[in-house]
């Protein structure tokens, strides 16, 4: 569904419509939105956004575990009203060391 930066201008009586498609300029870096425990399914977010900091809504953001062990609940989710896109990361038991997650949009 494309999303839309709308703008009319009314000038003598006449009134004109401009759309403008958001085009997605920055995207964090995940985070934890709780601490990681084995065994158990952690939330991951990322938030991307426009070129003035207006959340990009449905877009695709395709998931990765770069390092680490462990596994992604899904490759892709999609960003929500905010610009926000979460993920599951499941822990193994016994796990040590450190994992890397990324992000990426897809377009």
């Amino acid at each position: 569904m494309p999303k839309w930066d709308i703008f009319l201008v009314l000038h003598s009586n006449q009134l004109t419509v401009f759309a403008n498609q958001i085009r997605p300029a920055t995207l964090s870096n995940p985070v934890a939105l709780s601490a990681v425990k084995a065994g158990l399914v952690t939330q991951l977010q990322v938030q991307l956004l426009g070129s003035c900091s207006e959340p990009c809504v449905g877009e695709v953001i395709n998931w990765s575990l770069t390092s680490g062990s462990g596994s992604l609940t899904a490759q892709q989710s999609t960003t929500d009203d905010n610009g926000n896109a979460q993920i599951g990361y499941v822990c193994p038991v016994g796990s040590s060391g450190s994992m890397t997650i990324s992000a990426e949009v897809d377009f």
